[in-house]
């Protein structure tokens, strides 16, 4: 994997529009971040809108935390967008196994797939059919073990890539492929209230 500076250079060079349909929780430091990486985020989920401003964006960020039908119709509308522009958007199923409405939007996402899913083992394992709970984003952390990495390999025949937040480490899977790279003080980050918002790929 290239130098990540390279990518960050890449990034403020290009300055593209980030489309983001994310929590409220999350939507200022989302927003903050985005800009210090050279990007310019914009945060747009009217189903009146979105697939229009959707058309202008260079990549699509969804987070499903603060879900409601209106949400899921425009997550949904901005992903077929993406999809028929060739470009990435990232699925972030916060609390995916938390309840069926959640586990129904998200399996209708996966269908539009997306780049890449960033998530936690008890969300990966939902999003695979191999278990379907987990209160939400800080659900599951620990004793999955074995059971996660079959969910990742399960998951990742349908997005490019897969990021799973392991406690300390971050397991990154791209195809076949795994490398796992450890956080400094991810354990003592992992707590706050949108801390995943801040970890752009190994969250």
């Amino acid at each position: 994997m290239k130098d990540t500076g390279i990518y960050l250079h890449h990034m403020r060079a290009a300055a593209p529009l980030v489309h983001n349909i994310t929590n409220y929780v999350a939507m200022n430091i989302m927003a903050n971040v985005l800009l210090a990486a050279g990007a310019s985020p914009a945060m747009v989920h009217a189903r009146e809108e979105v697939a229009e401003f959707a058309a202008l964006a260079q990549a699509l960020s969804v987070n499903i935390g603060t879900l409601d039908p209106a949400w899921a119709d425009a997550m949904q509308m901005a992903a077929q967008v993406m999809i028929a522009h060739g470009r990435p958007w990232v699925l972030d199923p916060v609390g995916v196994g938390a309840t069926r409405f959640r586990q129904d939007v998200c399996a209708g996402l996966l269908d539009l797939r997306p780049r890449v899913i960033r998530g936690n083992a008890s969300e990966i394992l939902s999003l695979a059919g191999i278990i379907a709970t987990g209160r939400g984003a800080d659900a599951a952390r620990h004793g999955l073990g074995l059971r996660a990495e079959r969910g990742d390999r399960r998951v990742c025949g349908k997005p490019t890539c897969l990021a799973r937040d392991s406690g300390g480490n971050g397991i990154l899977r791209v195809g076949g492929g795994t490398c796992s790279a450890r956080r400094a003080g991810a354990r003592r980050f992992s707590g706050g209230v949108s801390g995943r918002a801040l970890r752009p790929i190994a969250r």
